[in-house]
């Protein structure tokens, strides 16, 4: 049920920039004085942001990590301090002009933050799901993290210019960059990892550049198509192609911080395709961490039947029965695409790497706890 419903939010999402021919509510408008306020004072001093939440849940603490990063889109994840696993959400504010965020999880009931979101960073309201609710009070706490200020772009262009219903090609894009007050030595390490090999220097001009490969990508395959397969109604369906990405917070603890790159791409035919992949920063060290940074030599065989085990558990399968009556794999590998937290690690695996594109994303935690005789000193 929450695969469904995230699908339809990324779906309605990619018509931020419909009948826009500009950059919708460019972030590359805004100036950095801008920008930071939102992470310093007010948020709303700026359309989009990202807020680190503290407080409690029935008893038990938790710290959110809060992005507006996009026209009325908040993603982010949330995790309980004793358990350490991040809890991917997304939501919008609705009629009432709650921020009402969903858990995305395996859970039959869906799972709800129902609340206010004030100008100061307070998020306050009830949680409800699996047959019961508890008030919650989240304030903004940004103690042993990074602050990041948040970008966000969006265009479109029409496959026939002025044709009524015309299919179109859409594409939006966020991005987190360190906030101004960010020490620099930390504030360029993140900063190289967010641009890799791109050539920009700025979160306006790398938007802007993914934004216009997109297009530009889009109108050249629309003058090398046959004309009279454009004419048919149905193939003009499978030509309003979209693409959408964003960077999230996951983790933000000094020393370690995870982001997670998202990105979502139709070019035609039965659907699109998307995912994400993680990254973990040791901010001390200034190094990215690789999965032989934590475990010993060895280490694939037990952490594979740990895995299956995790599997078992999370998809409610019985312990005799085979991987492969669910997955593509008779064996869960152990993944490069990870995070790791202060409590275990996590292991992610994009729709077809282990099971079939229903399941959507598949990532499964493991907890110190279970792995740390596997691991090396730190």
């Amino acid at each position: 049920m929450k695969q469904l419903l995230l699908s339809g939010f990324i779906s309605a999402s990619l018509c931020f920039g419909c009948g826009n021919s500009k950059k919708g509510q460019p972030a590359d408008q805004q100036s950095d004085s801008t920008a930071t306020a939102a992470t310093d004072q007010d948020l709303s001093a700026t359309p989009y942001f990202y807020v680190q939440l503290k407080g409690t849940l029935a008893g038990q603490a938790l710290t959110m990590h809060l992005l507006k990063n996009g026209p009325n889109i908040f993603r982010g994840y949330y995790s309980y301090e004793k358990i350490g696993e991040p809890i991917d959400i997304w939501g919008s504010i609705d009629s009432s002009k709650h921020l009402v965020l969903f858990e995305n999880t395996r859970s039959e009931e869906e799972i709800t933050f129902n609340g206010t979101l004030d100008n100061d960073g307070t998020f306050k309201g009830t949680w409800r799901g699996e047959g019961t609710s508890y008030p919650f009070t989240l304030k903004r706490d940004f103690s042993n993290a990074v602050r990041f200020d948040v970008y966000f772009s969006s265009d479109s262009v029409e496959l026939k210019p002025g044709l009524k219903g015309s299919a179109k090609g859409q594409v939006s894009n966020a991005i987190i960059w360190p906030a101004t007050n960010t020490d620099e030595k930390v504030a360029a390490f993140i900063r190289q990892q967010l641009i890799g090999n791109a050539k920009a220097t700025s979160p306006q001009q790398l938007l802007k550049d993914q934004v216009h490969d997109f297009l530009t990508d889009y109108q050249g395959n629309i003058i090398t198509a046959d004309s009279s397969n454009i004419d048919d109604d149905f193939t003009a369906a499978t030509w309003n192609w979209s693409d959408e990405g964003d960077v999230k917070v996951v983790w933000n603890k000094f020393p370690l911080l995870v982001i997670e790159r998202y990105g979502y791409s139709y070019t035609g035919g039965a659907h699109g395709n998307g995912g994400s992949t993680y990254t973990t920063l040791d901010l001390d060290k200034k190094k990215v961490l690789k999965i032989t940074d934590i475990f010993k030599p060895g280490y694939q065989h037990p952490i594979e039947d740990l895995l299956a085990t995790a599997f078992r558990e999370k998809y409610k399968m019985a312990p005799t029965d085979p991987l492969n009556s669910m997955l593509l794999v008779d064996t869960i590998p152990v993944s490069d695409n990870f995070y790791m937290t202060d409590k275990g690690v996590g292991f992610s695996y994009t729709a077809y790497e282990i099971g079939p594109y229903a399941m959507g994303q598949v990532t499964l935690f493991l907890p110190f706890t279970r792995i740390r005789q596997y691991m090396k000193e730190p």
